[in-house]
């Protein structure tokens, strides 16, 4: 009865999300509006979530898609580590020399400078003369595949799709492989993690129906001792790509943040 009229004494409602709050300690006051908020709902300085939206343009916008609205001169392409990227404009630039001192932008490497980001809106269906390729971290196939058959659209635009960190065991599925069927696609190729458990790691490979006929593709084994630390790895032959002779490996791997950065650089060559 006691608890019942403390959780009553407190009531206040977020200006910010309309939500309520029945504790002092998750209630404050927003430093522009002077409102009461969520704590949750302050941004700092900038105030409330509902001040940032009013006062703020396009706070809510993300990065891709402000490229995509303002600077068609790089086709829909954008990079937002790149300093001269549109959205590294807005605001205060850092100084030169603070930059060099802090190291924020040498850090990176040129590689991740040089992508080139997408909306998945904008990613065409792979010509014949090109090989597209998905590469993603799902963090557990099965509880994703719904996901992967309400955008289908999009991803049979790839050739390849190219998961890590699957988490998936077949064998422990419901109904098997059938559980992991997407369309337009072969079965997948699953590689089971590395732990006995089943989380964390795991990698699998769907292979777009009009890359090659369903005999045209196999598995190879790296017979690779999977207690050195040196991550996960997964190839795959292709023959006769698109209907015509050539022939492509596909190396899908994941490489786990305890894993030995060296071990898998030496592997992989």
């Amino acid at each position: 009865m006691n608890n019942s009229i403390r959780r009553t004494d407190f009531k206040s409602q977020c200006s910010s999300c309309l939500g309520w709050s029945y504790s002092q300690k998750n209630s404050i006051n927003c430093t522009l509006c002077e409102r009461p908020v969520h704590k949750k709902c302050l941004k700092g300085e900038l105030g409330c979530l509902k001040c940032c939206i009013s006062t703020i343009p396009g706070y809510l916008v993300t990065s891709y898609e402000l490229n995509d609205s303002f600077n068609k001169r790089v086709a829909h392409y954008f990079n937002p580590y790149d300093r001269s990227a549109i959205i590294n404009q807005i605001g205060d630039k850092t100084d030169e020399n603070l930059l060099l001192e802090t190291n924020h932008f040498n850090e990176i490497s040129d590689i991740l400078a040089s992508c080139k980001y997408q909306q998945p809106t904008n990613v065409k269906t792979a010509n014949k003369c090109e090989l597209k390729v998905l590469s993603l971290n799902i963090r557990s196939l099965s509880k994703n595949m719904s996901y992967f058959k309400e955008e289908n659209e999009f991803f049979t635009k790839f050739d390849l799709l190219c998961l890590n960190e699957t988490n998936c065991c077949s064998s422990k599925l419901p109904n098997g492989m059938r559980d992991l069927e997407i369309d337009g696609f072969f079965e997948p190729i699953v590689q089971e993690p590395v732990r006995k458990s089943g989380k964390g790691g795991g990698l699998a490979i769907y292979i777009n129906k009009r890359l090659c006929n369903a005999h045209d593709f196999e598995n190879i084994d790296l017979k690779l001792d999977i207690q050195d630390n040196s991550g996960e790895f997964q190839v795959l032959k292709i023959h006769n790509v698109k209907n015509t002779s050539k022939t492509v490996v596909i190396v899908n791997f994941y490489r786990s943040p305890s894993s030995n950065a060296p071990a898998v650089m030496a592997t992989l060559r």
